[in-house]
């Protein structure tokens, strides 16, 4: 049945209740958190949730932009900071 309703929503992919599941996991993912997801699945461990929740393209992308914002951050306060510790420094 759910092939046969992917079918005519015009999926292409090979869908089955287990992918359904998955995709259904990860949206669920975006809106709570992950325990609750957890409890839904009915699994006993976290780390299954984990496993059945799948990063999308655009938040992994999203990610790795603010990581390397906040890299650059921190590189220009350790530059600020050694800066001043050299002004610090009387001559001899």
């Amino acid at each position: 049945m759910v092939r046969r309703y992917a079918a005519a929503a015009g999926i292409m992919r090979p869908v089955s209740p287990h992918v359904l599941r998955h995709s259904t996991a990860t949206e669920m993912a975006e809106l709570a958190p992950l325990r609750v997801v957890q409890e839904h699945l009915g699994h006993a461990s976290v780390t299954t949730t984990e496993r059945y929740v799948h990063v999308k393209g655009g938040a992994r992308r999203q990610a790795v932009d603010e990581l390397a914002v906040r890299w650059k951050r921190a590189a220009r306060r350790r530059r600020a900071s050694a800066t001043e510790q050299i002004s610090d420094v009387e001559p001899a």
